[in-house]
């Protein structure tokens, strides 16, 4: 396994394919792409990042990861072909590719980058449903906080979400009940006749709902006035990270 292919690190260093050309070329790339992998993890679990990362929502791997492995993939490349031509020193242009991929990995534990993989289920932009304490019902409420349907993606301000039982039906199931919703707290209501469901039911900028039984039986689960609210931030407002600029190549030179 590894984050970045072949064709990644050309992109990196033109004219890289002879490096690993002609018999036993299938072997190299291999051993060449899990060392780069492995150092890669072992970085990223020093700072607390699960690993091996995962692919983002597009199916691909974040293009940091991509230029991080593949500039170290190309550097221990060069080093196993040149190694013994450069003495003592390696040239700095060698040495770049080593120091661009080591900068990419401090901007990430620094907070300058941002992987998709970092996203706390709290970072979609979606947060924890809290049940009124004066709720009678014993359904229990659910948020898309753990990353159903994607990111929040309002993009104003935070929004402060309500959701209110207005109706229960006989006997107070929750499939019978309706509710309203609003995003101000509560100042105005978008909608006054929601039907409750199990199912997920979206209210627009990939917020959703859904409600499952708690409890023993079908009634009480819900009650008129039962309420939970929650706050759904803008992505750009969820990470704030380091907005220094420097040169890896400064601190790891001296």
């Amino acid at each position: 396994m590894s984050y970045s292919g072949t064709s990644d690190w050309s992109n990196i260093f033109e004219g890289i394919e002879d490096y690993y050309s002609g018999t036993g070329s299938e072997t190299l790339i291999n051993s060449i792409a899990t060392r780069a992998f492995r150092n890669i993890n072992s970085k990223l679990e020093a700072i607390n990042i699960q690993v091996p990362v995962g692919t983002c929502s597009d199916g691909n791997y974040d293009q940091a990861l991509i230029d991080w492995e593949s500039n170290w993939a190309v550097y221990y490349l060069l080093t196993r072909r040149h190694r013994g031509e450069w003495e003592d020193e390696e040239p700095l242009w060698a040495k770049k590719f080593y120091l661009d991929g080591t900068e990419i990995f401090e901007r990430i534990k620094k907070g300058q980058i941002v992987l998709e993989h970092q996203y706390s289920p709290l970072e979609t932009g979606v947060g924890t449903p809290a049940a009124d304490s004066s709720n009678e019902g014993s359904a229990i409420f659910y948020t898309n906080w753990e990353g159903y349907g994607g990111y929040y993606s309002g993009t104003d301000f935070p929004r402060n979400y309500v959701v209110e039982i207005v109706g229960t039906g006989s006997i107070g199931d929750i499939s019978e009940g309706t509710y309203k919703w609003s995003r101000d707290g509560g100042v105005s209501w978008i909608a006054t006749t929601g039907s409750c469901g199990t199912d997920w039911i979206h209210l627009g900028s990939n917020v959703y709902i859904r409600w499952a039984y708690g409890g023993t039986g079908t009634a009480g689960q819900i009650a008129i006035g039962d309420r939970w609210t929650w706050t759904c931030r803008p992505k750009y407002l969820r990470v704030k990270g380091d907005s220094s600029v420097w040169d890896a190549r400064e601190i790891l030179l001296r």
